[in-house]
């Protein structure tokens, strides 16, 4: 299967991208008003959830964070960006990600468009 434009979560690399970069280095990128690659794998967004005091409020502001990038189109409508992320997928209710008997809820992320597209990927559109 191929990825889809927009946001793909996933537990294992789908595809191979030429551009890699850290959750923070793709955060700081947007901040600074720099152009996203159009197909690039991110690696870290677990991570800095679950180290978060905060995590729905960590969300938030990731969520707010690629909401900026696209409507300033440094992230382009065609772009697919691959966030790569330990844990199980798990839906109930909400869609989440489960690291380590600990909860990640991607709809705080992508505002609750979020679409299982297989057991090891999710995918969201904003």
């Amino acid at each position: 299967m191929r990825l889809k434009r927009g946001f793909n979560i996933v537990l294992n690399e789908y595809d191979h991208f030429e551009d890699t970069m850290t959750l923070i280095e793709f955060l700081g990128d947007i901040r600074r008003n720099k152009q996203i690659p159009s197909r690039v794998t991110v690696k870290g967004l677990d991570t800095l959830l679950l180290n978060s005091c905060d995590q729905e409020e960590m969300g938030l502001f990731i969520g707010e964070l690629l909401r900026d990038g696209q409507s300033k189109g440094l992230i382009r409508p065609s772009a697919v960006v691959q966030f790569i992320v330990n844990g199980k997928i798990t839906k109930d209710i909400h869609t989440k990600i489960k690291v380590r008997n600990e909860y990640i809820n991607l709809e705080n992320l992508f505002y609750g468009k979020v679409s299982r597209l297989a057991p090891d990927w999710v995918h969201a559109v904003r």
